[in-house]
């Protein structure tokens, strides 16, 4: 929902030349109707479900090993959220976001000026980087929260993907083994520990997890694919 809104605010601001501070309002409106419209579809199809006679699922006795994979996760998952917090072991080279939404920020403007030189753009750019909405995202998002674009970009978001990142294969283990819990831990540590060993390599998911998370190709492997995966093997069409 919020890429959606993102990509509708961003492209008012690169067809109809709004300003980001009018795309912020554009954001926000698009995003709180689509959580309201998440909401009532939500409590549609639950009422659905109870007139079906539909019950959830009761409370599952954790076994020993299953608190104990558990707690496994919970280590690996905040060892990474305090190896990015940190904020020393991001990988730069070639990259522009924060300088790009900075600019985005002082002009007011989407892709008003060339943030390596301070100028307009002599030849414009490519269509390709024109429909790419995540620096647009970076800069309503430090205008929303007040917040500097390389703490959001280079702490924070990475964070949220990689939460992002654990609650897509969390929802791939529940289409794999439906019911099992412990397969599902069993999951989710392993892929911790990929990210893990992953991280030492350039290319890999986890170094792009724990080391550039903002970037578009990061979040694509890593939430969006196993996120609509999961969604095959629900049958959530």
């Amino acid at each position: 929902m919020a890429t959606g809104a993102a990509e509708a605010a961003h492209l008012s601001g690169i067809f109809f030349h709004r300003p980001v501070s009018e795309c912020t309002i554009i954001f926000g409106t698009f995003t709180v109707l689509s959580v309201v419209l998440l909401l009532i579809l939500t409590a549609v199809r639950r009422h659905r479900g109870s007139r079906r006679g539909e019950c959830g699922e009761g409370q599952t006795r954790f076994f020993r090993s299953e608190a104990l994979l558990l707690l496994l996760f919970a280590v690996l998952a905040a060892s990474q959220i305090f190896f990015i917090f940190r904020g020393k072991n991001v990988y730069l080279q070639g990259d522009m976001t924060v300088e790009t939404v900075r600019s985005f920020l002082e002009t007011d403007t989407v892709y008003g000026v060339n943030p390596m030189t301070g100028r307009a753009y002599e030849k414009g750019l490519p269509s390709r980087i024109e429909i790419l909405c995540l620096p647009t995202l970076y800069a309503m998002l430090c205008r929303i929260f007040h917040i500097r674009p390389d703490v959001l970009i280079l702490q924070a978001f990475p964070v949220i993907t990689l939460l992002g990142c654990y609650g897509a294969y969390a929802c791939l283990a529940k289409g794999l083994f439906p019911g099992n819990r412990r397969k599902q831990l069993c999951l989710l540590v392993v892929v911790s520990l990929l990210i893990w060993i992953g991280s030492s390599s350039f290319g890999m998911d986890g170094f792009g997890l724990l080391y550039s998370g903002w970037r578009g190709v990061t979040i694509r492997n890593v939430v969006l694919v196993p996120y609509a995966v999961s969604l095959c093997l629900r049958k959530k069409y």
